[in-house]
């Protein structure tokens, strides 16, 4: 089973998100119905809102851009070791699997741009940074199709809800 942390950091802007958790863990499962690879994981994922500040610095580590972007992703999925000998259970808390940042100030002013509410924006990009996650990518043509018609879907089955 997926579990969604959701941490609000201290450095985030006034324009931090005020949206209530259940839409974001509605999301993933939304998601965990029509993403076959993910169906039977355990463990965390966590969405960090962060500042411009803390994002830019994080693009830049990790895709040496050196400015602020809108959603980043990190899966962990082929880092988590096995899981031990069912002789020997260890109590240990499910893994992280993945972390998602989502920069508030960039969310707010992508809503304005594309007449969206905040709201509206931050749930998108959510999907966006899970569809990252879960393997999905827009290096090509074909492969921006196929993680749009994705999204399309579980959009559509998330407001059928």
């Amino acid at each position: 089973m997926l579990k969604l942390e959701i941490k609000n950091h201290k450095t985030t802007s006034p324009a931090s998100p005020k949206i209530s958790p259940l839409k974001f863990n509605k999301i993933l499962k939304t998601a965990q119905t029509l993403v076959p690879k993910i169906k039977n994981l355990n463990g965390t994922i966590e969405l960090n809102f962060i500042s411009k500040t803390e994002m830019q610095r994080i693009n830049k580590t990790f895709r040496k851009i050196d400015k602020p972007t809108d959603v980043l992703s990190f899966s962990y999925f082929e880092e988590i070791p096995a899981p031990p000998s069912p002789k020997k259970p260890t109590p240990t808390p499910p893994p992280i699997l993945a972390e998602i940042f989502i920069c508030t100030e960039v969310a707010k002013t992508q809503s304005l741009q594309h007449a969206n509410s905040l709201t509206q924006e931050l749930l998108t990009l959510f999907t966006h940074g899970l569809l990252h996650i879960f393997g999905y990518t827009h290096d090509t043509d074909g492969q921006e199709k196929e993680m749009q018609e994705m999204a399309d879907k579980l959009v559509a089955k998330f407001n059928s809800l």
